[in-house]
């Protein structure tokens, strides 16, 4: 991923990630866990632990908005815009997602 991150331009307008669970489009929840653990690496190798380890917290909970509004959060509280540009470009990706662009049509 490298230098080549700040070039990427999503394609749509994600929606904050609690929103777009409450909208319900395709399935947020199964999702939700790719997304998250991908938040968490991210986190991790920014140096932001006591975000990562929030994040472990609301996510053993298991509430399914809850998490989303977590995720929502971090965002506000990262201390770089371009670590904020990362997760924004992550909830691009998660709501672009069509399982059934991917599934195998051969079936």
């Amino acid at each position: 991923m490298g230098d080549n991150q700040g070039e990427f331009i999503c394609k749509i307008t994600p929606l904050p990630v609690s929103e777009w669970i409450e909208k319900g489009e395709g399935c947020p929840p199964c999702i939700l866990s790719p997304l998250s653990a991908y938040y968490r690496g991210i986190l991790e190798n920014a140096g932001e632990m006591k975000l990562a380890q929030e994040l472990d917290e609301v996510y053993a909970g298991g509430d399914v908005l809850t998490i989303g509004q977590k995720l929502d959060s971090i965002k506000n509280e990262v201390g770089s815009e371009q670590l904020k540009q990362q997760l924004k470009n992550l909830d691009c990706f998660a709501q672009s997602f069509k399982p059934e662009d991917s599934a195998d049509k051969t079936a």
